[in-house]
């Protein structure tokens, strides 16, 4: 009997691949261990467990292939009519099961991808859950941890239990471990992307979420803190929510009340209003997820609004009449109102009306006098020279002098 080196899938777990050794070192017996090394001997579930040190794995899968041949050998100078033929046989599978299960550890601890954290599904569901009394929403049906101090030293436990690198593992875990939306925004931002060591990690979370004594300062935030112009409601949701933990405030009704006198003016007006009209026996908020709650509803319909107007057929018509109204108030003699241009800047006038018409009138022959012509927009008055006559008897003409 034996068992293709090449198969991948030769267990379905760590358990199993250990109560395969367990029947190995029960049917061998004291051959085993008298002939094996000492690391073979000693503790064969350790060594051969995926997270046992590689050297240790490598030494042991050498001991396995030199039994595993030895046994080989001893099978097929067996008679057909030996009585052991049928022990032989199964040590010889349970052998060369456990070459296979060595050499799939070494090439799961050589394989650096960050895939392999993933695979460890059992690593990943045990690990705690990042749950702070302090925190303003908790999952009861969790463990919830007293203080940052006491999550630390459980996550690290995991990590030591399972043998795997704290360094390489612990990003990957943490980041399966933590539920709550503020603290996963945190991490994105300083932690994700972070190049550290374990216990550089572990450093930042407690200086981050260790229990620090709240001052005068902290505390007055609650009460200056303002929604800005270009903030959205999330964002600043979020932002309310760290100055409130930060502060050790717990979530109720006066939280409630600062959040909502917070929010912009007119959304705030929205909100008194909506609470006003509730017919409820308890108008005032209860907590700062009731506010938000509503105000986001209040906010997408807003802006829903706000869309539809500008797409309405009344909204591009009063657009239209704007435009137009620019240019109503001019009124032109030969075009009327609403042209668009004065008299004086009519081309039509320019080019079929005579001068006489423009304001170029001819002046009486016996004085010089200034001629007033006017139209409804413009005045326009020029200074006319007398007619005179020159030497040889021509007549001059007029010649129009602006003032």
């Amino acid at each position: 009997m034996s068992i293709p080196m090449s198969k991948k899938t030769l267990f379905a777990s760590e358990q199993e691949g250990e109560a395969i050794l367990s029947r190995l070192a029960a049917h061998s017996g004291s051959s085993l261990t008298s002939s094996s090394p000492p690391d073979m001997a000693n503790s064969e579930s350790v060594n051969s467990s995926k997270h046992a040190d590689i050297d240790t794995l490598k030494k042991t899968l050498e001991a396995a292939k030199t039994k595993a041949n030895q046994l080989s050998m001893g099978f097929m100078d067996s008679q057909v009519d030996d009585p052991l033929l049928a022990t032989k046989r199964k040590e010889l599978a349970l052998a060369q099961e456990k070459v296979a299960i060595l050499v799939k550890n070494i090439e799961w601890q050589e394989d650096t991808s960050f895939d392999k954290t993933i695979r460890d599904v059992k690593l990943i569901t045990q690990a705690p859950v990042f749950q702070l009394a302090n925190m303003v929403k908790c999952d009861k049906t969790l463990p919830i941890f007293d203080d940052i101090h006491m999550f630390v030293n459980r996550f690290d436990k995991v990590m030591i239990t399972h043998q795997v690198d704290r360094d390489h593992y612990w990003k990957a875990n943490l980041a399966a471990s933590i539920q709550d939306h503020t603290v996963d925004q945190w991490f994105s931002g300083a932690l994700a992307n972070k190049d550290c060591t374990w216990n550089e990690a572990r450093t930042i979370l407690i200086d981050k979420f260790e229990d620090k004594p709240s001052n005068m300062m902290t505390a007055t935030n609650l009460f200056t803190i303002k929604m800005e112009r270009s903030e959205t409601l999330p964002a600043f949701s979020l932002r309310f929510l760290a100055t409130m933990r930060d502060a050790k405030w717990e979530d109720g009704p006066s939280m409630a009340m600062l959040y909502l006198h917070a929010l912009h003016k007119s959304l705030g007006n929205d909100m008194m209003v909506a609470y006003n009209s509730k017919e409820q026996a308890h108008s005032r908020p209860q907590s700062v997820d009731d506010v938000f709650r509503l105000a986001g509803k209040l906010y997408q319909n807003k802006r829903s609004l706000e869309n539809d107007s500008q797409d309405s057929p009344v909204f591009k018509t009063r657009k239209r009449s704007r435009k137009r109204s620019r240019h109503s108030s001019y009124y032109c003699t030969r075009h009327g109102a609403n042209s668009g241009h004065p008299s004086s800047e009519c081309r039509t006038l320019r080019i079929s009306d005579p001068p006489s018409r423009r304001g170029y009138k001819r002046a009486p022959t016996h004085s010089n006098s200034y001629n007033n012509s006017s139209s409804n927009n413009d005045t326009i008055q020029q200074l006319a020279l007398p007619n005179t006559v020159d030497t040889f008897g021509s007549q001059s003409t007029d010649l129009p002098l602006s003032r």
